[in-house]
């Protein structure tokens, strides 16, 4: 009993230590921490955009100070859906994503996830538009009682593979 406790105990200990150095991932900053590189670019691509909240992501461990991206959390006045863009820190506009209900999300996608996932609700999607190369993919949220799924298509439709995936969504997610 003495040992099942004791690796109990250390499991406990480890794991709340291994807890301690999580990535420090899309911390809020306020918009004085901003490159004017950086806001200037989100004043030139979104013209029409306010800005809610600006994120920077540090890098992929605690102990990185250089930023990898800002990111802008807006809306815009012709729609009430959240907007995130992401910048490197020279200014360019790596990708956007724009937030989709389920209602509005186009029919060809639908048709493409019902007849894949028939068994899994879909939440959501977001309308990812990348910029080298310029390239538009739905990411669509899928849910089968507690298991997520991501499901990812083309503009037109088509189903895309998680290993064709454009690196900048491998490694950039939020």
């Amino acid at each position: 009993m003495k040992k099942i406790t004791l690796l109990l105990c250390s499991l406990y200990i480890a794991g709340f230590m291994i807890a301690q150095e999580t990535p420090l991932n899309n911390d809020p900053i306020p918009e004085a921490e901003v490159p004017q590189v950086v806001l200037a670019s989100q004043k030139a691509n979104f013209p029409d955009g306010y800005v809610n909240e600006w994120f920077i992501d540090r890098g992929l461990t605690a102990g990185d100070d250089a930023p990898v991206r800002y990111i802008s959390q807006f809306g815009d006045s012709f729609s009430t859906n959240t907007h995130f863009a992401t910048y490197l820190p020279n200014g360019m506009l790596f990708y956007d994503a724009k937030f989709l209900e389920t209602a509005i999300i186009p029919s060809d996608i639908m048709i493409q996830v019902r007849k894949a996932f028939d068994d899994y609700e879909v939440e959501s999607a977001r309308l990812f538009t990348l910029y080298e190369p310029k390239r538009q993919i739905y990411q669509v949220k899928l849910r089968n009682q507690a298991y997520i799924q991501m499901a990812y298509y083309s503009i037109d439709g088509r189903p895309i593979p998680k290993k064709e995936l454009p690196e900048a969504l491998l490694v950039f997610k939020y």
